[in-house]
Protein backbone atom coordinates (compact mmCIF):
# COMPACT_ATOMS: atom_id res chain seq x y z
CA UNK A 1 0.00 0.00 0.00
CA UNK A 2 1.50 3.46 -0.98
CA UNK A 3 -1.01 6.87 -0.37
CA UNK A 4 0.91 8.60 -3.12
CA UNK A 5 0.25 5.58 -5.50
CA UNK A 6 2.89 4.49 -7.27
CA UNK A 7 1.99 1.77 -8.59
CA UNK A 8 1.07 -0.66 -5.10
CA UNK A 9 -2.84 -2.33 -5.33
CA UNK A 10 -3.71 0.17 -2.45
CA UNK A 11 -3.36 3.53 -1.94
CA UNK A 12 -5.99 6.74 -0.72
CA UNK A 13 -3.97 9.75 -1.19
CA UNK A 14 -2.56 12.28 1.41
CA UNK A 15 -3.45 10.60 5.42
CA UNK A 16 -4.41 13.80 7.21
CA UNK A 17 -3.87 13.78 11.26
CA UNK A 18 -6.31 12.49 13.38
CA UNK A 19 -8.48 10.64 10.44
CA UNK A 20 -9.53 6.63 10.34
CA UNK A 21 -8.61 5.03 7.10
CA UNK A 22 -9.07 1.34 6.77
CA UNK A 23 -7.38 -1.40 4.42
CA UNK A 24 -8.39 -4.86 3.26
CA UNK A 25 -5.48 -6.94 2.91
CA UNK A 26 -6.58 -10.34 2.25
CA UNK A 27 -6.53 -11.31 -1.03
CA UNK A 28 -3.38 -8.55 -1.35
CA UNK A 29 0.29 -9.73 -2.21
CA UNK A 30 -0.63 -13.17 -1.02
CA UNK A 31 -2.26 -12.88 2.04
CA UNK A 32 -4.90 -15.90 2.15
CA UNK A 33 -8.24 -15.50 3.28
CA UNK A 34 -7.22 -17.76 6.41
CA UNK A 35 -4.65 -14.98 7.74
CA UNK A 36 -4.89 -13.94 11.56
CA UNK A 37 -1.85 -11.21 11.29
CA UNK A 38 -0.04 -9.74 9.06
CA UNK A 39 3.81 -8.92 9.76
CA UNK A 40 4.74 -5.30 7.99
CA UNK A 41 7.05 -2.39 7.59
CA UNK A 42 5.55 1.02 8.05
CA UNK A 43 6.69 4.21 6.74
CA UNK A 44 5.55 7.81 7.30
CA UNK A 45 6.90 9.74 4.57
CA UNK A 46 7.22 13.68 4.03
CA UNK A 47 4.75 14.44 7.50
CA UNK A 48 3.78 17.88 7.35
CA UNK A 49 4.94 18.09 11.07
CA UNK A 50 5.94 16.06 14.26
CA UNK A 51 3.69 13.00 15.66
CA UNK A 52 2.95 9.44 15.04
CA UNK A 53 1.26 6.34 13.70
CA UNK A 54 -1.19 3.66 14.88
CA UNK A 55 -1.75 0.75 13.39
CA UNK A 56 -4.78 -1.91 14.78
CA UNK A 57 -7.42 -4.13 13.83
CA UNK A 58 -10.18 -2.80 12.42
CA UNK A 59 -13.65 -2.52 14.28
CA UNK A 60 -11.21 -2.66 17.60
CA UNK A 61 -10.83 0.69 19.91
CA UNK A 62 -7.31 2.47 19.39
CA UNK A 63 -4.87 1.36 21.18
CA UNK A 64 -2.47 3.68 23.25
CA UNK A 65 0.17 3.17 21.96
CA UNK A 66 2.75 4.25 18.47
CA UNK A 67 3.85 1.89 16.06
CA UNK A 68 6.45 5.11 15.05
CA UNK A 69 7.01 8.23 15.99
CA UNK A 70 8.41 11.40 13.42
CA UNK A 71 9.13 14.77 12.86
CA UNK A 72 8.44 16.89 10.10
CA UNK A 73 9.78 15.80 6.57
CA UNK A 74 10.99 12.80 8.02
CA UNK A 75 11.04 9.33 6.03
CA UNK A 76 10.79 7.00 9.18
CA UNK A 77 10.18 3.26 9.31
CA UNK A 78 9.37 0.71 11.53
CA UNK A 79 7.99 -2.80 11.50
CA UNK A 80 4.96 -4.18 13.37
CA UNK A 81 3.06 -7.13 13.71
CA UNK A 82 -1.05 -6.21 13.46
CA UNK A 83 -4.26 -8.41 13.68
CA UNK A 84 -6.37 -8.64 10.70
CA UNK A 85 -9.99 -8.08 11.67
CA UNK A 86 -12.44 -11.00 10.53
CA UNK A 87 -12.92 -9.21 7.18
CA UNK A 88 -8.65 -9.40 6.64
CA UNK A 89 -8.61 -5.38 7.34
CA UNK A 90 -6.35 -3.11 9.55
CA UNK A 91 -6.94 0.34 10.20
CA UNK A 92 -4.22 3.36 10.40
CA UNK A 93 -4.10 7.04 11.67
CA UNK A 94 -1.73 9.64 11.47
CA UNK A 95 -1.57 11.58 15.01
CA UNK A 96 -0.58 15.20 15.72
CA UNK A 97 0.24 15.79 11.88
CA UNK A 98 -0.59 14.89 8.43
CA UNK A 99 1.42 12.61 6.05
CA UNK A 100 1.96 9.94 3.32
CA UNK A 101 1.98 6.11 4.59
CA UNK A 102 3.43 3.10 2.89
CA UNK A 103 2.53 -0.91 4.01
CA UNK A 104 5.11 -3.27 2.97
CA UNK A 105 4.58 -6.75 3.22
CA UNK A 106 6.46 -9.37 4.99
CA UNK A 107 4.59 -12.58 5.69
CA UNK A 108 1.14 -13.51 7.81
CA UNK A 109 0.09 -15.47 10.67
CA UNK A 110 -2.67 -18.49 9.78
CA UNK A 111 -3.57 -21.29 12.12
CA UNK A 112 -1.50 -24.68 11.41
CA UNK A 113 -3.68 -27.29 10.70
CA UNK A 114 -3.65 -29.38 13.19
CA UNK A 115 -3.39 -33.72 12.61
CA UNK A 116 -6.89 -34.60 13.66
CA UNK A 117 -7.03 -38.84 12.08
CA UNK A 118 -4.37 -41.12 11.32
CA UNK A 119 -6.48 -42.81 9.27
CA UNK A 120 -5.46 -40.86 5.89
CA UNK A 121 -2.04 -41.18 6.54
CA UNK A 122 0.15 -43.42 4.16
CA UNK A 123 2.61 -45.81 5.71
CA UNK A 124 4.01 -46.43 9.50
CA UNK A 125 3.36 -43.69 12.01
CA UNK A 126 6.03 -43.58 14.56
CA UNK A 127 5.30 -41.57 17.76
CA UNK A 128 8.01 -41.15 20.26
CA UNK A 129 7.94 -39.64 23.48
CA UNK A 130 10.02 -36.47 24.66
CA UNK A 131 10.95 -35.01 27.41
CA UNK A 132 7.83 -33.25 28.04
CA UNK A 133 5.78 -36.25 26.72
CA UNK A 134 4.41 -39.28 27.79
CA UNK A 135 2.97 -41.98 25.69
CA UNK A 136 0.63 -44.70 27.99
CA UNK A 137 -0.63 -47.65 25.54
CA UNK A 138 -3.72 -49.42 26.97
CA UNK A 139 -5.05 -52.41 24.33
CA UNK A 140 -6.15 -50.70 21.32
CA UNK A 141 -5.87 -46.87 23.30
CA UNK A 142 -3.12 -44.38 23.48
CA UNK A 143 -2.63 -41.93 26.46
CA UNK A 144 -0.35 -38.82 25.55
CA UNK A 145 0.06 -36.62 28.43
CA UNK A 146 3.14 -33.56 28.53
CA UNK A 147 4.41 -31.38 31.50
CA UNK A 148 4.88 -27.52 31.23
CA UNK A 149 7.96 -27.33 28.96
CA UNK A 150 11.25 -26.95 29.10
CA UNK A 151 11.29 -24.98 32.44
CA UNK A 152 9.07 -27.85 34.47
CA UNK A 153 5.33 -27.80 35.38
CA UNK A 154 4.12 -24.33 36.00
CA UNK A 155 3.51 -23.64 39.74
CA UNK A 156 -0.28 -22.77 40.55
CA UNK A 157 1.04 -19.21 41.76
CA UNK A 158 -0.86 -16.57 44.02
CA UNK A 159 -3.03 -14.38 42.60
CA UNK A 160 -1.91 -11.34 40.12
CA UNK A 161 1.75 -13.56 40.65
CA UNK A 162 4.10 -13.80 37.59
CA UNK A 163 6.41 -16.53 36.94
CA UNK A 164 9.95 -16.85 36.07
CA UNK A 165 12.70 -19.65 35.08
CA UNK A 166 15.48 -20.59 37.04
CA UNK A 167 16.84 -22.91 34.58
CA UNK A 168 15.54 -25.79 35.24
CA UNK A 169 11.84 -24.97 36.70
CA UNK A 170 9.45 -22.09 36.58
CA UNK A 171 8.86 -20.45 40.15
CA UNK A 172 6.90 -17.36 41.02
CA UNK A 173 8.37 -14.06 40.70
CA UNK A 174 7.98 -11.68 44.01
CA UNK A 175 9.61 -8.63 42.00
CA UNK A 176 6.98 -8.82 39.53
CA UNK A 177 3.02 -8.63 39.20
CA UNK A 178 0.00 -7.66 37.31
CA UNK A 179 -3.56 -7.53 37.61
CA UNK A 180 -3.84 -7.83 34.17
CA UNK A 181 -4.44 -3.89 33.69
CA UNK A 182 -1.36 -2.10 36.07
CA UNK A 183 1.93 -4.32 36.91
CA UNK A 184 3.78 -3.60 40.24
CA UNK A 185 7.61 -3.95 40.40
CA UNK A 186 8.80 -4.43 43.64
CA UNK A 187 12.71 -3.73 44.41
CA UNK A 188 15.14 -1.75 41.35
CA UNK A 189 13.91 -1.47 38.54
CA UNK A 190 17.63 -2.08 36.20
CA UNK A 191 17.70 -1.04 32.47
CA UNK A 192 21.02 -1.90 30.58
CA UNK A 193 22.59 -0.35 27.60
CA UNK A 194 20.12 -0.36 24.83
CA UNK A 195 21.57 -0.04 20.63
CA UNK A 196 20.69 3.20 19.22
CA UNK A 197 18.03 3.44 17.07
CA UNK A 198 18.17 1.28 14.05
CA UNK A 199 16.24 0.52 10.57
CA UNK A 200 12.64 -1.23 11.99
CA UNK A 201 13.26 -0.33 15.96
CA UNK A 202 13.32 2.90 18.26
CA UNK A 203 15.22 3.30 21.17
CA UNK A 204 12.81 4.93 23.81
CA UNK A 205 14.34 4.19 27.07
CA UNK A 206 17.55 3.67 28.40
CA UNK A 207 20.23 3.55 31.17
CA UNK A 208 24.25 3.09 31.68
CA UNK A 209 25.04 2.04 35.70
CA UNK A 210 28.42 2.72 34.71
CA UNK A 211 28.14 6.31 33.98
CA UNK A 212 24.58 6.92 35.70
CA UNK A 213 23.33 8.70 32.48
CA UNK A 214 19.37 8.35 32.12
CA UNK A 215 17.46 8.90 28.86
CA UNK A 216 14.07 9.12 28.21
CA UNK A 217 12.40 9.91 25.32
CA UNK A 218 13.25 9.20 21.12
CA UNK A 219 16.48 10.28 20.27
CA UNK A 220 17.77 11.05 23.26
CA UNK A 221 20.87 10.54 25.09
CA UNK A 222 23.30 8.38 22.89
CA UNK A 223 23.97 5.33 24.69
CA UNK A 224 27.96 5.18 25.09
CA UNK A 225 28.83 8.26 25.94
CA UNK A 226 31.68 8.76 28.41
CA UNK A 227 30.03 12.09 30.00
CA UNK A 228 28.28 10.81 33.41
CA UNK A 229 25.36 11.60 35.51
CA UNK A 230 23.40 12.99 32.95
CA UNK A 231 19.54 12.96 32.55
CA UNK A 232 17.83 13.65 29.35
CA UNK A 233 13.40 13.21 29.16
CA UNK A 234 11.66 14.36 25.86
CA UNK A 235 12.65 13.61 22.20
CA UNK A 236 16.19 14.60 21.05
CA UNK A 237 17.47 16.17 24.22
CA UNK A 238 21.05 15.90 24.80
CA UNK A 239 20.89 14.40 21.25
CA UNK A 240 24.82 15.29 20.71
CA UNK A 241 26.31 14.49 23.79
CA UNK A 242 29.75 12.87 24.15
CA UNK A 243 31.86 13.47 27.27
CA UNK A 244 30.07 16.31 29.10
CA UNK A 245 28.98 15.46 32.77
CA UNK A 246 25.99 16.03 34.94
CA UNK A 247 23.93 18.01 32.39
CA UNK A 248 20.28 17.95 32.78
CA UNK A 249 17.69 18.13 29.75
CA UNK A 250 13.74 18.29 29.73
CA UNK A 251 11.76 19.25 27.15
CA UNK A 252 11.75 18.04 23.18
CA UNK A 253 15.27 19.37 21.81
CA UNK A 254 16.77 20.52 25.30
CA UNK A 255 20.89 21.00 25.32
CA UNK A 256 20.27 18.83 21.88
CA UNK A 257 23.40 20.04 20.35
CA UNK A 258 25.39 19.96 24.20
CA UNK A 259 28.60 17.87 23.59
CA UNK A 260 31.24 18.86 25.86
CA UNK A 261 29.22 21.58 28.18
CA UNK A 262 28.84 20.23 31.95
CA UNK A 263 26.60 21.13 35.26
CA UNK A 264 23.85 22.80 32.93
CA UNK A 265 20.41 22.77 33.36
CA UNK A 266 17.76 22.99 30.56
CA UNK A 267 14.31 22.63 31.42
CA UNK A 268 11.78 23.45 28.41
CA UNK A 269 11.47 22.69 24.50
CA UNK A 270 14.46 24.06 22.48
CA UNK A 271 16.47 25.30 26.23
CA UNK A 272 19.74 25.60 25.39
CA UNK A 273 19.48 23.48 22.06
CA UNK A 274 22.70 24.99 20.54
CA UNK A 275 24.76 24.96 23.32
CA UNK A 276 27.71 23.13 22.55
CA UNK A 277 30.69 23.34 25.49
CA UNK A 278 29.54 25.90 27.55
CA UNK A 279 29.40 25.21 31.76
CA UNK A 280 27.14 26.18 34.63
CA UNK A 281 24.04 27.91 32.66
CA UNK A 282 20.68 27.08 34.22
CA UNK A 283 17.67 27.87 31.51
CA UNK A 284 14.04 27.27 31.81
CA UNK A 285 11.55 28.57 29.88
CA UNK A 286 10.96 27.55 25.94
CA UNK A 287 13.39 28.61 23.72
CA UNK A 288 15.38 30.19 26.94
CA UNK A 289 19.14 30.33 26.03
CA UNK A 290 18.67 28.78 22.61
CA UNK A 291 21.35 29.90 20.68
CA UNK A 292 24.23 29.92 23.76
CA UNK A 293 26.94 28.08 22.32
CA UNK A 294 29.79 28.58 24.39
CA UNK A 295 28.85 30.76 26.79
CA UNK A 296 29.08 29.97 30.76
CA UNK A 297 27.22 31.15 34.27
CA UNK A 298 24.01 32.04 32.62
CA UNK A 299 20.86 31.92 34.08
CA UNK A 300 17.67 32.50 32.23
CA UNK A 301 14.07 31.84 33.55
CA UNK A 302 11.38 32.81 31.17
CA UNK A 303 9.76 32.32 27.44
CA UNK A 304 12.91 33.20 25.10
CA UNK A 305 14.87 35.06 27.71
CA UNK A 306 18.76 35.80 26.65
CA UNK A 307 17.37 33.99 23.24
CA UNK A 308 20.03 35.05 21.08
CA UNK A 309 22.97 35.04 23.96
CA UNK A 310 25.89 33.27 22.06
CA UNK A 311 29.24 34.08 24.24
CA UNK A 312 27.53 36.68 26.72
CA UNK A 313 28.43 35.31 30.16
CA UNK A 314 27.32 35.26 34.01
CA UNK A 315 23.67 36.88 32.82
CA UNK A 316 20.79 36.83 34.57
CA UNK A 317 17.55 36.99 32.52
CA UNK A 318 14.23 36.44 34.59
CA UNK A 319 10.43 37.05 33.02
CA UNK A 320 9.48 36.26 29.21
CA UNK A 321 11.68 37.73 26.93
CA UNK A 322 14.50 39.55 29.26
CA UNK A 323 17.15 40.29 27.53
CA UNK A 324 15.81 38.17 24.26
CA UNK A 325 18.16 40.24 21.88
CA UNK A 326 21.54 39.67 23.85
CA UNK A 327 23.95 37.93 21.68
CA UNK A 328 27.68 38.85 23.74
CA UNK A 329 26.87 41.30 26.47
CA UNK A 330 27.97 39.83 29.86
CA UNK A 331 27.47 40.56 33.32
CA UNK A 332 24.05 42.15 32.86
CA UNK A 333 20.69 41.68 35.45
CA UNK A 334 17.32 42.00 33.90
CA UNK A 335 14.33 40.98 36.33
CA UNK A 336 10.94 41.97 34.62
CA UNK A 337 8.75 40.86 31.08
CA UNK A 338 11.06 42.69 28.43
CA UNK A 339 13.52 43.88 31.05
CA UNK A 340 16.25 44.64 28.88
CA UNK A 341 15.32 43.29 25.61
CA UNK A 342 17.08 44.74 23.59
CA UNK A 343 20.39 45.09 24.81
CA UNK A 344 22.59 43.01 22.23
CA UNK A 345 26.59 43.98 23.66
CA UNK A 346 25.79 45.95 26.85
CA UNK A 347 27.56 44.43 29.93
CA UNK A 348 26.75 45.17 33.74
CA UNK A 349 23.46 46.55 33.23
CA UNK A 350 20.61 46.33 35.84
CA UNK A 351 17.49 46.34 35.28
CA UNK A 352 14.46 45.60 37.58
CA UNK A 353 11.07 46.33 36.12
CA UNK A 354 8.52 45.00 33.34
CA UNK A 355 10.78 46.84 30.23
CA UNK A 356 12.71 48.12 32.25
CA UNK A 357 15.91 49.47 30.00
CA UNK A 358 14.20 48.58 26.77
CA UNK A 359 15.39 51.22 24.79
CA UNK A 360 19.17 50.04 25.35
CA UNK A 361 20.89 48.78 22.74
CA UNK A 362 24.81 48.85 23.65
CA UNK A 363 25.10 50.89 26.87
CA UNK A 364 27.25 49.54 29.54
CA UNK A 365 27.35 49.91 33.20
CA UNK A 366 23.95 51.28 33.39
CA UNK A 367 21.05 51.19 35.84
CA UNK A 368 17.05 50.92 35.58
CA UNK A 369 14.45 51.08 38.00
CA UNK A 370 11.05 50.82 36.43
CA UNK A 371 12.56 52.91 34.01
CA UNK A 372 13.02 52.12 29.89
CA UNK A 373 15.90 53.99 29.63
CA UNK A 374 17.27 56.41 27.16
CA UNK A 375 19.24 55.34 23.66
CA UNK A 376 22.88 55.73 24.06
CA UNK A 377 22.57 55.89 28.04
CA UNK A 378 26.02 54.73 29.61
CA UNK A 379 26.58 54.52 32.62
CA UNK A 380 23.31 56.10 33.63
CA UNK A 381 21.47 55.30 36.92
CA UNK A 382 17.66 55.88 36.09
CA UNK A 383 14.80 55.26 38.93
CA UNK A 384 10.80 55.57 37.92
CA UNK A 385 9.33 57.00 35.33
CA UNK A 386 8.07 60.44 34.32
CA UNK A 387 4.15 61.18 34.53
CA UNK A 388 3.46 57.66 36.93
CA UNK A 389 5.63 58.37 40.17
CA UNK A 390 4.76 61.94 41.67
CA UNK A 391 6.47 61.77 44.87
CA UNK A 392 9.96 60.17 46.22
CA UNK A 393 10.11 59.20 49.90
CA UNK A 394 13.96 57.59 51.26
CA UNK A 395 14.58 57.06 54.31
CA UNK A 396 17.95 57.61 56.70
CA UNK A 397 18.44 61.24 55.10
CA UNK A 398 16.63 63.77 57.12
CA UNK A 399 18.58 64.48 60.35
CA UNK A 400 21.52 63.15 58.94
CA UNK A 401 25.16 64.36 58.75
CA UNK A 402 27.57 62.95 56.92
CA UNK A 403 31.03 61.93 58.38
CA UNK A 404 32.85 63.91 56.29
CA UNK A 405 33.25 67.73 55.67
CA UNK A 406 33.21 67.67 52.34
CA UNK A 407 29.67 67.72 51.43
CA UNK A 408 27.82 69.59 48.91
CA UNK A 409 24.05 69.88 48.39
CA UNK A 410 22.09 67.94 46.29
CA UNK A 411 20.15 69.88 43.51
CA UNK A 412 17.64 68.52 40.23
CA UNK A 413 17.18 70.38 37.50
CA UNK A 414 14.63 70.61 34.72
CA UNK A 415 15.23 67.39 32.91
CA UNK A 416 14.61 65.49 36.40
CA UNK A 417 18.84 64.69 36.84
CA UNK A 418 19.70 65.19 39.85
CA UNK A 419 23.53 66.53 40.87
CA UNK A 420 25.05 69.46 42.97
CA UNK A 421 25.85 73.02 41.85
CA UNK A 422 28.54 73.71 39.52
CA UNK A 423 31.94 74.64 40.60
CA UNK A 424 31.64 78.28 38.61
CA UNK A 425 28.49 78.79 40.96
CA UNK A 426 29.43 78.02 44.13
CA UNK A 427 33.08 79.85 43.40
CA UNK A 428 30.61 82.98 43.33
CA UNK A 429 28.30 82.40 46.27
CA UNK A 430 30.31 84.83 48.48
CA UNK A 431 30.76 87.65 46.12
CA UNK A 432 26.61 87.11 45.75
CA UNK A 433 26.02 86.92 49.44
CA UNK A 434 28.28 90.33 50.08
CA UNK A 435 26.17 91.92 46.86
CA UNK A 436 22.80 90.79 47.76
CA UNK A 437 23.32 92.03 52.14
CA UNK A 438 24.54 95.69 50.51
CA UNK A 439 21.55 95.92 48.61
CA UNK A 440 19.47 94.74 51.78
CA UNK A 441 21.78 97.82 53.67
CA UNK A 442 20.52 99.95 51.10
CA UNK A 443 17.18 99.43 51.32
CA UNK A 444 17.54 99.54 55.25
CA UNK A 445 18.95 103.18 55.15
CA UNK A 446 16.10 104.37 52.35
CA UNK A 447 13.18 103.10 54.59
CA UNK A 448 15.08 104.95 57.88
CA UNK A 449 15.72 107.87 55.91
CA UNK A 450 11.85 108.05 54.70
CA UNK A 451 10.81 107.16 58.63
CA UNK A 452 12.58 110.52 59.44
CA UNK A 453 10.90 112.38 57.33
CA UNK A 454 8.03 111.51 58.21
CA UNK A 455 8.31 112.48 61.51
CA UNK A 456 9.60 115.54 60.27
CA UNK A 457 6.62 116.50 58.29
CA UNK A 458 3.88 115.09 61.64
CA UNK A 459 6.05 117.58 63.81
CA UNK A 460 5.24 120.35 61.58
CA UNK A 461 1.78 119.20 61.36
CA UNK A 462 1.38 119.01 65.07
CA UNK A 463 2.98 122.75 65.97
CA UNK A 464 0.54 124.16 63.15
CA UNK A 465 -2.10 123.17 64.71
CA UNK A 466 -1.47 123.89 68.27
CA UNK A 467 -1.07 127.91 66.97
CA UNK A 468 -4.13 127.56 65.54
CA UNK A 469 -6.04 126.61 68.84
CA UNK A 470 -4.35 129.86 70.38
Amino acid sequence: MDTRGNGAPLSGGFLPAATVRSYALVGVCGIPAGAKAISLNATAVDPVGPGFLTLWEKGQPVPPVSTLNFKAADRVANAAVVPLSPDGSVSVAFGVSGGDLVLDTNGYYAIAPGVTSLNALIGDVTLLPGANVTLTPAGNNLTISATGGPGGQLPPGASGQTLRSNGTAWIPNDALTSDGVNVTVAGKLEMGISPRATAGSLDFLHGDSATGNVGLGFDSLPVGASGISNTAYGTSSLTALSSGAENTGVGSGALNSNSTGGANSAVGSAALSANTSGNFNTAMGFFSLRSNTTASYNTAIGRGTLFLNTTGASNVAIGDMAMASNTSGPTNVAVGSGALQNNTVGSGNVALGSAAGLNVVSGSNNVFLSHQGVAGDNGVVRIGTAGSQTATFIAGIRGTTTALNDALPVVIDSAGQLGTISPTVMANVPVMVLIELQNMRRRAEAAEAGLRALEQRMAKLEAAGARAER
